[in-house]
């Protein structure tokens, strides 16, 4: 590429060919001449992504070389818009797979983080490294830029480390506070959080807590008037109290069991949620939770209904992040629901104010003939349809039965997910997929997705269905 090519490029473009090439890529083509590095450094630097300790350790390192040293005396970190650290589990591989001395990576660590001073978008999965240094480092560095903050936070701080009360948590543009506490919540870490979340309770627009205890937070905070999503764990339904007075919540995501309430109360009687007053969350549009808890939200002749239009009922099982919350509840709450469990609170489903218009759902086992005919009382608004069935194949009659008994009374389904491909071999045949969607269109006309796993998809256009791996 000659030296003065880019700079007749709309730098529109530029970034279009840099999100569609892979690292390698960005790399490569940054060590092709003075022109390509000036283009395409800040774009390879603008999002770090740590996913295993060899590259975060060679990262880190290149981080905090001084900037008199690096090529262009220009200071890598400044160009980091999104960092996200997940490299593993620390005690095992700092041990093990780090080259050198543990201490000196980790204090590598916290110099790169307060450098970066443009960083808008901060994720710390390795609880065990997310220390009060690295916390004042993010804080310190990225305040006037900070927008969204995940951290998990396994151990108590160590009391020799400098303390956080001094420290400005304030950032005028965070919107995003997300926290995962493995361990029982108390001492700095705790005043850490109550802290982080009072000087940001009015503009808070998302709130992540899988944490044990609520008491404390909950009690500091009136209201997140601006609060547009939450997630909980059920535990701050202790007592039937909503753990925030949220007047704007949308989506709400509830994790844990109503059992789970035993392992923190002598009986569950006295502890088990009760329903919300018609006030609590008033304009509710998005609820995710388990079975049983699905009723809370839904009650039968209530002063005032919600709005919900989605809804999706699960094992109780966080993912995309880590999955055990705390110890306490790592036993229970985890496995996938049965089918009467489902049936059940499937009926609550007219009781919400607006038709529900997207469902989801993870079951054990599933009788598909009878789900068919027991659903025609709430399935007709449906738009999206997904069901995961954990344990039991899916024969094909009682897949032939689905267009005369259910897609018949759905006019609106554009979206029918049913992941059998665990237990059905032939559910990853295109075949097999593409046949049962142009069977199914013969009842169901607005149907344009069909899938029977997370990585094949059936999809209507202008020129009839084609199938399509899904990524």
């Amino acid at each position: 590429m000659a030296a003065g090519a880019l700079q007749v490029l709309p730098l529109e473009i530029i970034h279009t060919i840099a999100s569609l090439s892979p690292t390698s890529h960005l790399r490569s083509i940054a060590l092709a001449n003075k022109s390509c590095n000036e283009v395409f450094t800040p774009i390879l630097y603008s999002e770090i992504v740590l996913r295993d300790y060899p590259t975060a350790e060679l990262c880190v390192a290149t981080l905090s070389i001084p900037t008199q040293h690096t090529y262009g005396r220009r200071d890598l970190a400044l160009l980091i818009r999104k960092f996200s650290y997940n490299p593993g589990q620390a005690s095992v591989t700092l041990k093990y797979g780090i080259r050198g001395d543990r201490d000196l990576y980790l204090k590598r660590l916290e110099d790169a983080i307060s450098c970066m001073t443009q960083l808008q978008h901060f994720t710390f999965y390795t609880a065990e490294h997310f220390t009060p240094k690295i916390c004042h480092s993010v804080f310190s560095a990225a305040s006037q830029t900070l927008q969204s903050f995940f951290a998990s936070i396994f151990y108590e701080w160590n009391e020799n480390e400098p303390t956080l009360d001094k420290l400005l948590l304030f950032c005028p543009g965070l919107s995003t506070v997300e926290i995962d506490f493995f361990c029982p919540v108390s001492g700095s870490p705790l005043e850490f959080l109550r802290r982080l979340i009072l000087s940001h309770a009015y503009q808070l627009r998302v709130l992540s807590l899988r944490i044990a205890e609520y008491g404390e937070i909950c009690s500091m905070l009136p209201t997140l008037p601006k609060l547009e999503k939450l997630v909980v764990t059920i535990l701050a339904f202790q007592g039937g109290v909503p753990p925030f007075h949220a007047p704007a919540l949308r989506s709400l995501v509830i994790y844990g069991q109503i059992e789970i309430l035993a392992l923190v109360a002598d009986g569950l009687g006295e502890h088990r949620p009760q329903i919300p007053s018609p006030g609590t969350f008033p304009i509710l549009e998005e609820l995710t939770c388990a079975p049983e808890v699905l009723s809370m939200f839904l009650p039968e002749n209530s002063e005032a209904k919600r709005p919900i239009r989605k809804v999706e009922l699960n094992g109780a099982v966080p993912s995309g992040k880590n999955t055990t919350m705390f110890n306490e509840v790592a036993e229970i709450g985890y496995g996938y629901p049965p089918w009467d469990a489902i049936r059940d609170a499937l009926t609550y489903l007219p009781h919400s104010l607006t038709p529900i218009r997207e469902l989801a759902f993870t079951v054990s086992h599933l009788d598909l003939v009878q789900f068919a005919m027991e659903a025609q009382a709430y399935v007709p608004p449906l738009e999206s349809l997904c069901i995961t069935v954990a344990r039991d194949p899916i024969n094909d009659l009682a897949l032939a039965s689905l267009g005369e008994t259910l897609f018949v009374h759905m006019p609106l389904l554009h979206k029918f997910v049913l992941e059998i491909g665990q237990y059905n071999e032939r559910a990853h045949d295109p075949s097999f997929l593409l046949s049962w969607a142009e069977r199914w269109q013969v009842h169901a006309p607005a149907l344009r997705t069909v899938a029977f796993t997370d990585t094949l998809r059936c999809e209507r256009g202008v020129d009839g269905w084609s199938v399509r791996t899904v990524p």
